[in-house]
């Protein structure tokens, strides 16, 4: 009951119980409260649901949303300091408009921020066809990305316990501004990567890079960001600050880039 009241609070998308007339014949068509089922039966329990605005009326109800499911057995990453307190989760990005498959990517809870990380590209994650055999391949895909949730507690861990440089930390920065502003090094000036790296609690004023990573993700996605951009009517810099991310695409997307981006500095 306790999924269904969420699912309902989250709109139209995650009750709809048929896909979109306009997708093709073969496309096969499992509503998100029997994905929330499959997913329950191997332990995971929904925690947080969301959908994107509609483009037009015709797609409403049926647009892309997002799931999020946790798991009793991985309640905490064991082997992590109070500051890096976090919860592993399974992340699920579906539409029923044909225009996405099911996807499944896993995430992180830090709670002394209440971020929520999704891993990148460079870490397992699955893609789930909608076809005939939908339900027998989802299945088959949360057994995998249940195994794999080892790997995702082994690299957490790995990456608090490497310390990054000054020069490695304002360039996470750097690289996680062009990935928020769309590189639009032509226009965009300025950017205060100083601020990006401010902290707002204690337990972030460490160096490594789990820590370095949340102090950036936060400000990625819940906004904040200054920099100047060009007006191209009347050639002046004006000041900017980005605004928070609402957008279900444009978090996973950024999510993802970020943590490719992490990848790539604490190498």
């Amino acid at each position: 009951m306790e999924n269904v009241i969420l699912l309902s609070k989250a709109n139209a998308a995650l009750t709809s119980e048929k896909n979109l007339e306009l997708v093709k014949p073969s496309y096969g068509f499992v509503d998100t409260k029997s994905i929330v089922e499959r997913f329950e039966r191997q332990g995971w329990l929904l925690s947080d649901a969301k959908q994107v605005k509609a483009k037009n009326i015709e797609r409403q109800g049926y647009q892309r949303h997002m799931l999020k499911f946790r798991n009793e057995n991985f309640l905490r990453i064991p082997g992590l300091p109070e500051y890096h307190e976090s919860i592993p989760e399974l992340i699920v990005e579906n539409s029923h408009d044909g225009t996405s498959a099911l996807k499944i990517f896993f995430g992180v809870f830090r709670i002394a921020c209440l971020n929520g990380l999704i891993s990148g590209s460079n870490i397992h994650s699955m893609r789930v066809t909608h076809s005939q055999n939908t339900i027998k391949n989802l299945d088959q895909s949360i057994d995998g990305m249940t195994a794999g949730i080892p790997d995702l507690i082994e690299k957490v861990g790995h990456y608090s316990n490497i310390e990054l440089s000054d020069e490695k930390r304002v360039e996470f920065a750097r690289q996680a501004a062009a990935l928020r502003l769309n590189n639009d090094s032509e226009l965009i000036q300025d950017i205060n990567l100083s601020g990006m790296l401010k902290i707002k609690r204690l337990s972030d004023t460490r160096h490594d890079a789990f820590t370095v990573f949340n102090v950036i993700q936060e400000k990625v996605i819940r906004g904040g960001i200054i920099y100047k951009k060009m007006n191209e009517q009347n050639g002046f810099l004006e000041k900017k600050t980005t605004r928070a991310v609402n957008s279900v695409n444009q978090s996973i997307k950024l999510n993802r880039g970020l943590w490719n981006i992490l990848e790539n500095v604490a190498s």
